[in-house]
């Protein structure tokens, strides 16, 4: 679990109003998706509407995606993600092992340990000098950074299998660059005097995009009970779905709508004809370069629009 991290016995009472997980580098690609649903509800709900990043797709770029894709982000954008640390899992192992005082690999017997059940599944920061392998939520140097990273997201490392592939439905692998940088976050670890026993771990998130400003903790809207609907983040599941549904129902595509009428649960509609393109990749993905990879079960529940 962790400290910013659902627990899975969790997820199901969660009823999709609860992050799972408010790990910086989550929050930050959650306020991005969201700031892009606003986009394109904007361009959906008023024609004479532009936008500087979302863009209504042509003719012959809807025939190719079925009118399913109905906006793309701008041709000649380029978008960046700055990260101070490394992200938590394989990402993050050769700094760990440079922090302890005895980086020896553990013996064989050790390292397996737990997995027999599981092959290829380690939990947080157990084993770590196994490399390249999907790790669940644990409950530097720049040059350091930049290795791990390129083996964990590159097709030159664990993505290799899926590198240049394209699936039907317009579906394809795009690697980003990882490149490492002298800048420095103002309130990074780094940057504060403080020794590291001074620094605690913070089970807060804060979330920021020009849409929306919020304070979460464990997951949800601080000052909230656990349970408040009040207490949904505006990037949690559920209000992120609701806004899929204005966005599908502003458009009004015959295709869409009817799959809007057929149910109301988000289980019944990614396991819909409408998705399985979509899901059809991410099993291959996840079989191919993700392997170990556990699926949370539970994680089901009713929108509606508005």
């Amino acid at each position: 679990t962790g400290m910013k991290c659902l627990p899975i016995n969790q997820v199901a009472e969660a009823n999709g109003s609860i992050l799972h997980d408010w790990h910086a580098e989550i929050v930050a690609i959650r306020a991005f998706n969201h700031f892009l649903m606003q986009e394109c509800l904007e361009l959906a709900t008023s024609p004479e509407t532009t936008s500087t990043i979302i863009r209504r797709r042509e003719a012959h770029e809807l025939s190719a995606a079925e009118g399913l894709q109905p906006f793309a982000i701008h041709n000649d954008l380029q978008l960046h993600m700055y990260s101070s640390e490394a992200p938590c899992g394989d990402a993050s192992m050769e700094l760990l092992m440079e922090a302890q005082v005895d980086a020896t690999p553990w013996p064989i017997d050790q390292l397996h340990l737990g997995r027999k059940k599981s092959p290829g599944l380690l939990r947080g920061r157990e084993s770590f000098a196994e490399l390249g392998i999907v790790r669940r939520k644990p409950g530097a140097t720049l040059a350091c950074v930049e290795h791990a990273c390129e083996r964990c997201f590159r097709p030159s490392g664990r993505m290799q299998p899926v590198a240049n592939k394209q699936w039907k439905g317009g579906y394809a692998f795009h690697p980003f660059k990882v490149q490492a940088t002298n800048h420095e976050f103002s309130f990074s670890r780094r940057s504060k005097p403080a020794s590291s026993k001074e620094l605690r771990t913070s089970n807060m998130a804060a979330v920021y995009n020009p849409h929306i400003k919020e304070a979460l903790i464990l997951g949800r809207l601080q000052g909230r009970q656990k349970l408040d609907p009040k207490g949904a983040s505006a990037t949690c599941s559920k209000r992120m779905w609701n806004m899929t549904l204005q966005v599908l129902a502003a458009l009004g595509t015959p295709k869409l709508l009817q799959s809007i009428s057929e149910s109301s649960r988000v289980q019944e509609w990614k396991k819909s004809a409408l998705f399985a393109d979509r899901q059809r990749v991410k099993a291959e993905a996840t079989a191919e370069a993700l392997s170990g990879w556990i699926r949370n079960n539970g994680d089901d529940f009713e929108v509606e629009p508005g």
